[in-house]
C-alpha cells in the first residue's frame, strides 16, 4: 500500500472539493461576519444543505476524502512536513466546505495534522505552579505552521461566527490546536480572535466552546515570557472580566480551567523574570482575589477546583504580592495551613507554599535564585503540620514536605532560628540510604538550619546520620 500513498493522497485532496451541484462564492464568508450580533440558533439548519437537496450525496465523497487524509496523517508521519507545507492551506481554503458535518470532520482532520506537529508533557503541579507550555518540542514539519497563521486564523474566526454549535466547537478546538502549535505567534492575531473567545462565556447548550476558550487563553499566556510586551496586555481588563465570569461559572470544569488561567495570565502582568506585577497592571489584582479566595474557602467543591484554587492563589501572591493588602496574603496562608491537614489537599497546599516562598517563574529551579522575597509572617505555624505530613508513610508526600521545608528555611531563616533543634530532630531519620533522593533533599534542609544557627550541638544528630550514609556503598 505504502507506493500508493502520495497518489491516494493527492486524489483526496482533489476529492475534499468535489461537489458539482454548488457553486461556491467567496463572498458567502463576508455575509457570514455580517450575519448579526449574536451565534443565532444553536442547531438551527444542522443539515441544511443535505436536506435541500436529498439526490445530492456528492458531501459522502468529500467526507470518505477527508476520512483518508486523515488516516494518512495519523499513520504516515514521514510525509507530514509535505503535508503542511505543501497542502496545509488547501484544506484551510476547504473550511468554506457548506455541509456542516463534513466540515467538522475537516477541522477535526486538520487538529490531527496540528497536534502531531509537536509532543507535549502530561499535566504536572510544577508545569501548573511554573506556567510552562505543555509544549516538549516541535517537529520540523510544523516549522511553516507559523507562516500560515494569519490566513489559518482568518478562516477559523469565520467559522467560529458560524450558526452551528457544532461547528463553532470544532473551530474553536482546532484554534487550541493552532496555540499549542505556534505558540506565541498567535499573539499577532489577538485582536481577531478575543472578541470571538469572549462570546463562549454565553454559550448555553454547551460548555466545551467556554473550556476550548481558555484553553487557547492558556495556551498563548504559557508562551509568553513575562515582562515582555504583548497585544493582549491591551485588552487587560476584558481578558480580568472574562476569566472572572470563568471563575463563577456553574460548570466545576470551566472553573478549574479559569483558575489554571488566571494563574498563568498573572504570571504574564509581571515587570520581569521573577518580578512582581507591573504597576500598571496593579488593578486587576483586587478582582482576582476576590473570585480565587471565593473559591479557595471552600470546602464542599469538586476536587479539581480545590487544588486548582490551591495553585492559582500561589500565583495571585506570587505575581501580586505587592498590590494584596498584608492581611489578604495571611488569609490565603491561613487557608493553606488548614489544607495540609486534608488528604486530598495536602500535596497542593505543599507545592503553592513552595511556590510562594521561591517566587519563581521558570522550571529550572536554583538552590540561590534571585527573585523578590515576599513577605510572609508567621511561617513557624506550619510546622506542626509539616512534622505530621513526615510521620505518614507515604514517599512523595515527604518529597514535597522537605521541598517546602527546604525553600522554607533557606528564604526566611530568621523566622526558623528558634526551631533549629526541632527541625533538626524532624529530619534526621530522613537521612538514610532506603530513599537517596529524600536524603538529598533533608541534607539541603540541615545545610540549611546550620546555616540558620551554626551551634554544634543542635546539629548532632543529623551530622551523625550525615557521616553514616557516606560510609554507604551506595553513594
Amino acid at each position: 500500500m505504502t507506493p500508493y500513498i502520495p497518489q491516494l493522497f493527492e486524489n483526496s485532496l482533489y476529492l475534499i472539493a468535489y461537489d458539482p451541484n454548488y457553486l461556491y462564492d467567496d463572498n458567502e464568508d463576508e455575509e457570514m461576519e455580517d450575519d448579526g450580533e449574536g451565534w443565532g440558533s444553536d442547531f438551527e439548519d444542522e443539515d441544511q444543505e443535505r436536506a435541500d437537496d436529498d439526490d445530492d450525496t456528492s458531501w459522502k465523497v468529500r467526507r470518505g476524502a477527508i476520512h483518508i487524509i486523515d488516516a494518512v496523517v495519523k499513520t504516515k508521519p514521514d510525509l507530514l512536513k509535505t503535508i503542511v507545507d505543501e497542502h496545509a492551506l488547501v484544506l484551510v481554503d476547504r473550511f468554506k466546505e457548506r455541509v456542516d458535518d463534513v466540515k467538522c470532520d475537516l477541522l477535526q482532520t486538520f487538529d490531527a495534522i496540528l497536534t502531531t506537529t509537536v509532543e507535549t508533557a502530561a499535566p504536572s503541579f510544577e508545569q501548573e505552579l511554573t506556567h510552562q507550555a505543555s509544549l516538549v518540542r516541535k517537529k520540523s514539519a510544523g516549522g511553516g505552521l507559523g507562516d500560515m497563521a494569519q490566513t489559518i486564523v482568518k478562516a477559523l474566526v469565520k467559522q467560529m461566527k458560524n450558526k452551528n454549535l457544532k461547528v463553532r466547537i470544532a473551530a474553536l478546538s482546532t484554534l487550541a490546536c493552532l496555540a499549542l502549535s505556534i505558540q506565541d505567534k498567535l499573539d499577532a492575531h489577538f485582536d481577531v480572535v478575543f472578541p470571538e473567545l469572549k462570546k463562549a462565556i454565553e454559550e448555553t447548550q454547551s460548555f466545551e466552546p467556554m473550556l476550548n476558550a481558555l484553553l487557547v487563553l492558556r495556551r498563548l499566556f504559557r508562551a509568553h515570557a513575562p515582562g515582555t510586551p504583548a497585544a493582549f496586555h491591551n485588552h487587560v481588563d476584558d481578558i480580568k472580566n472574562f476569566l472572572v465570569s470563568a471563575l463563577n461559572h456553574e460548570y466545576s470544569k470551566v472553573v478549574s480551567e479559569g483558575l489554571r488561567v488566571s494563574g498563568s495570565f498573572l504570571n504574564t502582568l509581571r515587570s520581569g523574570e521573577g518580578g512582581a506585577i507591573d504597576n500598571k497592571f496593579k488593578s486587576v489584582a483586587a478582582d482576582f482575589f476576590t473570585a480565587t479566595t471565593n473559591k479557595l474557602e471552600k470546602t464542599d467543591i469538586d476536587i479539581e477546583v480545590k487544588s486548582c484554587s490551591i495553585l492559582s492563589a500561589a500565583s495571585l501572591v506570587s505575581v501580586c504580592h505587592s498590590a494584596l493588602q498584608p492581611a489578604q496574603v495571611k488569609k490565603i496562608l491561613d487557608i493553606y495551613s488548614d489544607r495540609l491537614g486534608n488528604e486530598l489537599t495536602r500535596d497542593a497546599a505543599l507545592k503553592g507554599l513552595t511556590m510562594i516562598a521561591t517566587n519563581e517563574t521558570s522550571s529550572k529551579r536554583q538552590s540561590n535564585a534571585n527573585t523578590a522575597l515576599i513577605p510572609l509572617g508567621n511561617l513557624t505555624g506550619f510546622l506542626s503540620a509539616f512534622y505530621d505530613l513526615l510521620k505518614k508513610t507515604h514517599r512523595q508526600l515527604h518529597l514535597n514536605t522537605l521541598e517546602c521545608m527546604e525553600a522554607l528555611t533557606r528564604r526566611y531563616p530568621d523566622q526558623f532560628q528558634a526551631h533549629v533543634p526541632a527541625i533538626a530532630n524532624e529530619i534526621s531519620p530522613m537521612i538514610d540510604e532506603q530513599d537517596l533522593q529524600r536524603a538529598i533533599l533533608a541534607l539541603k534542609v540541615a545545610t540549611n538550619l546550620i546555616a540558620i544557627s551554626p551551634a554544634p550541638q543542635a546539629h548532632a544528630q543529623v551530622i551523625g546520620m550525615a557521616v553514616q550514609l557516606s560510609g554507604s556503598e551506595l553513594i
